[in-house]
């Protein structure tokens, strides 16, 4: 569903004197601009290049106050927002479905002291917030705050069902053009609101309520551009270790393509390989250039859609490789190789349109 959201425009007048910077020096995190917790290896021109910003685990809460039993996620953004990037966050909601809330802030956060009602959104930011996504009641609502206090009939949405159940994990990507913010939730468009100021004046982005976070990078790809395939790329260090994880973004193109870590004899030692034809998804392992058919292992279920973008995640675990598809735990398969050392490229190709590939290594 496309919303947009007229009223907002007046609005550009009022907080348009925010100065541009990145925020201070003040122990907040630093927004990355990978999903890793520690080294981040991203695809580029000349291949996997290790980025200059390193991970800190994953997204920690900040006390809200000395005498306060409540907790939030703050993150400084390094160099303010940019049209074209991507605000990427990944969590799980509560079993309750409690609200939670992601606030783009400007200025330095100053919170709100105090004790607050289990299950409420409270205003813990005194900032002007310049975008604010709530979940509440299965309905996303958009608003913008000034002093702590949402703007009725200027910019609030009353909000829209949205497909999410209590403890599911969900995938939000906050994208941002010259207008507006686009929201989008497990791939799909759900909603937009117009800016009310300038994209660099974003300094902080908080995450508020009862929700646990797994991941919130920053895509700083302002002009993305889809990677060419057949796609072929060394893995950085040699080869894949025991821990290290591969994620790969993309859309289906049309029926099936796949992605596989290859050997040094060019064998496809990890064959990765959705079908929309079978509505199933296929693994196997090539030795001397050939698959062994009789070990095929069949997964029933198609979970792409050539309407959105996906995230695949493969992790290199003792046992084997660890496959998650938008963050859902598909299957483990077992290694047929040794997995410390013989998982040496990666390969991708047929219909499938790759927009990013990114390497975190353990």
């Amino acid at each position: 569903m496309w919303v947009t959201v007229v009223a907002l425009l007046p609005l550009f007048l009022v907080v348009k004197a925010h100065s541009c910077h990145g925020g201070g020096k003040d122990g907040i995190a630093t927004l990355k601009d990978h999903s890793c917790p520690a080294n981040a290896y991203k695809y580029g021109s000349s291949g996997f290049v290790k980025s200059a910003i390193s991970g800190s685990g994953s997204p920690e809460r900040l006390p809200l106050g000395l005498f306060d039993n409540r907790s939030t996620y703050m993150f400084r953004v390094e160099n303010g927002l940019s049209p074209g990037q991507t605000v990427h966050i990944s969590g799980k909601t509560s079993k309750e479905f409690r609200p939670f809330a992601i606030n783009f802030l400007l200025g330095k956060p100053v919170l709100n002291e105090g004790n607050y009602a289990v299950g409420t959104v409270a205003n813990h930011i005194k900032n002007t917030i310049a975008f604010q996504l709530r979940v509440e009641k299965r309905r996303i609502i958009t608003n913008f705050l000034m002093d702590g206090k949402v703007q009725e009939g200027k910019g609030s949405i009353k909000g829209y069902l949205i497909p999410l159940k209590p403890g599911q994990q969900f995938d939000i990507r906050i994208k941002l053009n010259l207008y507006a913010f686009e929201i989008y939730l497990n791939g799909r468009l759900t909603d937009d609101m117009y800016h009310v100021t300038r994209h660099c004046a974003i300094t902080y982005i908080n995450v508020d309520g009862d929700v646990e976070l797994t991941d919130l990078h920053l895509d700083n790809e302002s002009n993305k551009t889809i990677l060419k395939t057949p796609f072929e790329a060394a893995i950085p260090g040699g080869h894949l270790n025991i821990g290290d994880r591969v994620t790969v973004y993309g859309r289906l193109t049309n029926n099936w393509f796949n992605i596989n870590f290859v050997d040094a004899k060019n064998n496809r030692v990890f064959h990765f390989n959705p079908r929309k034809d079978w509505k199933a998804i296929i693994l196997n392992t090539e030795r001397n250039q050939q698959f062994n058919f009789q070990k095929e292992e069949n997964k029933p279920g198609f979970p792409f859609d050539s309407k959105k973008e996906f995230k695949i995640e493969f992790v290199n675990e003792k046992a084997g490789i660890a496959i998650y598809i938008d963050g859902v735990y598909l299957t483990t398969y077992a290694h047929r190789v040794n997995g410390k050392t013989d998982y040496k490229k990666l390969t991708m190709f047929q219909d499938i349109e790759v927009h990013r590939v990114e390497i975190c290594k353990a």
